[in-house]
């Protein structure tokens, strides 16, 4: 997601998570005024399906509000979410004019005498809690008569009548006595009075539910509290000539708003990381602090039977992808330590010893079928496969179509016969891929080095180097179980005369191996495959056939074939590290949509997988 990035919004917003200098000021940049959704992250790849997109679009066909509250637009869809981008010409007063871009608004109106008559106009959409800082500014061009200009925020609820802050669930900052006012009509003395040629800012920090204002790109102060729900931001004029021009993004902003966000993002770190974990653990699992007259070495072996249980994540995971000699090492520093202790749960010890049990040659089984994969010699996996797991074999004899259970929508699945059937025509799919290419020359663009992969979670090491075959390696022979180095042609596979001949040949003996197969999928992808032969650079081609030379597509079948061979052997497809990861994504972007501030700034993805230095890829 550039995690780390601070940009201009441009009028636009993203998904979940960043601080720029925009009017979502804790989102990353990406979508622009149309209404394009950002794309979501898919669940096995860096987030879930219930990932939130933020987007940015126009209003609807305008017509005009006579002091009253438009209802309450249908929501298309709870996982979109929306924030403001121009004032709403169907949520105004009729006395305003607004400009066609929607963002001046002017008051040609004779004075009103009354509080009773002044003239107010809303944002196109709400403020979402899931920016954790949302920040826009106004710009007075004009005070007018007497500059009685108040901005703010408001329920949907409220009329257009007043200005913000006169009425309940609206908010406001007034320029013409510098008082703040929260639901009433009478006003706080706040800050400085502003008029013609200053900058005023309004934020919400939803982290802890409390509004502030700027002038001129100084920090005031805060102005109210126990800030929630649905609000929009606001301003309202009152007398002759006033004229005021929002800034909801579409320009660099006066403040610095993407400190602001920073402080405000280390603040919530902090608290989470001081939150100690008895006070999240399921009560059986409470490891309490010892007495006070405890000794160092009975507090520092409570500690490391707390520590244990994270320390078998961790070599699960490094065991589940490859990575043999940190495993290895892992494991006897875990041993050197003793048991887990005798307070640790009968549960937690069983997994623990479960992690230890590493089976290193299977290990390096896995890594040479997937290396080989990698690399486009699909004639070593297969072979591999042929040669230590003789159920995939039995299933490559049997077309899997009893075993449907097995697989999920596209043909993949849990290890079952028909996951490894199809783990098999996969690949010989891919010998297919891989002797057009050769015949006709080319070479398949991978991903840059360095750049992850959708399909897989990979540690990425120091003290690199080149291990064979090309697969990186690092300084105690671990290899990368889906390297994302630049992928070239087999050098078994050479580009002759008759190359073509074989690729055709072969693409023959798979049509009479699965052309009769009932299964979709299988007919979807082998018509890919095999269309690939209609193209003179297969890079060109379109639809279905180009998933298969796209930059990935080796690793994300590497993978697959990874998670169904450990899936096979009553293994899990992903590790209890993995789906840690996955569930605290999920669980975060579900608090964010609730409305819980502080959940835009706990975003693991960026904590834990940003940077130049990744524990973890994606």
């Amino acid at each position: 997601m550039g995690a780390d990035a601070i940009a201009e919004s441009d009028g636009r917003a993203a998904t979940l998570g960043n601080a720029i200098t925009s009017t979502c000021a804790s989102q990353p940049s990406g979508v622009d005024s149309n209404a394009t959704e950002v794309s979501s992250p898919e669940p096995t790849t860096r987030s879930s399906s219930a990932s939130l997109s933020i987007v940015s679009d126009s209003d609807i066909d305008p017509r005009e509000a006579r002091g009253t509250p438009t209802p309450e637009p249908r929501n298309e869809s709870s996982d979109v979410i929306r924030v403001p981008t121009r004032w709403n010409a169907s949520d105004k007063h009729h006395a305003l004019v607004l400009s066609p871009d929607g963002r001046e608004v002017r008051y040609p109106s004779p004075t009103h005498s009354t509080d009773k008559e002044a003239a107010a106009i809303r944002a196109n959409h709400p403020m979402p809690a899931a920016c954790g800082v949302y920040y826009f500014e106004v710009q007075i061009i004009e005070k007018g008569t007497q500059g009685h200009i108040g901005i703010g925020f408001s329920s949907r609820q409220v009329g257009l009548n007043r200005l913000p802050g006169w009425e309940p669930m609206s908010w406001g900052y007034h320029g013409d006595d510098g008082n703040s006012f929260a639901g009433q009509s009478d006003g706080t003395p706040y800050g400085p009075v502003f008029g013609t040629g200053d900058i005023i800012g309004c934020g919400v920090d939803f982290t802890e539910g409390t509004a502030f204002y700027t002038k001129n790109g100084e920090f005031l102060k805060k102005a109210f509290r126990n800030i929630k729900g649905d609000l929009y931001p606001s301003v309202g004029l009152r007398t002759p000539k006033e004229r005021v021009l929002a800034n909801f993004g579409q320009d660099p902003f006066r403040f610095d708003v993407a400190t602001y966000v920073m402080q405000r993002r280390d603040r919530v770190w902090r608290e989470i990381q001081r939150t100690p974990l008895d006070e999240v653990q399921n009560p059986k699992r409470i490891v309490r602090a010892p007495p006070e007259k405890a000794t160092i070495d009975a507090a520092e072996r409570e500690a490391d039977a707390l520590r244990r249980p994270f320390k078998a994540l961790v070599l699960a995971y490094l065991t589940h992808h490859g990575y043999s000699g940190t495993a290895r090492a892992l494991r006897a520093s875990i041993a050197a330590g003793g048991g887990a202790g005798e307070d640790t749960p009968m549960d937690e010890e069983r997994q623990v010893e479960s992690a230890l049990v590493l089976d290193e040659d299977d290990t390096a089984a896995r890594q040479r079928i997937v290396r080989a994969v990698t690399m486009g010699d699909i004639d070593s996996a297969l072979a591999e496969i042929e040669n230590r797991y003789p159920a995939f074999v039995t299933a490559d004899r049997d077309d899997g179509t009893d075993d449907e259970d097995g697989m999920d929508e596209d043909g993949g699945g849990n290890g079952g016969t028909a996951a490894m059937g199809m783990v098999m025509f996969r690949l010989r799919c891919r010998k297919l891929v891989e002797m057009l290419l050769a015949a006709e020359g080319d070479e398949l663009g991978e991903a840059e080095p360095g750049t992850p992969t959708k399909s897989s979670l990979a540690l990425k090491g120091k003290g690199k180097g080149k291990g064979r075959a090309g697969s990186e390696a690092d300084a105690d022979g671990d290899v990368h179980m889906i390297s994302t180095s630049p992928l070239v042609l087999n050098p078994t596979i050479t580009s002759t005369p008759g190359s073509l001949a074989a690729a055709l040949e072969y693409g023959q003996f798979l049509h009479q191996k699965y052309g009769h197969d009932t299964r979709p999928h299988v007919q979807t992808e082998l018509r890919a495959a095999s269309g690939l032969v209609a193209y003179s650079d297969p890079r060109t081609a379109t639809g279905h056939a180009r998933e298969l030379v796209s930059p990935g597509a080796r690793a994300k079948l590497a993978d697959e074939v990874n998670r169904v061979v450990l899936s096979s052997q009553g293994r899990p497809e992903h590790t209890a590290l993995e789906s840690v990861y996955r569930q605290t994504v999920v669980v975060t972007e579900v608090l964010a949509r609730e409305g819980v501030g502080q959940a835009a700034f706990a975003d693991v993805e960026r904590e834990f997988l940003g940077g130049d230095d990744k524990l973890l890829e994606l």
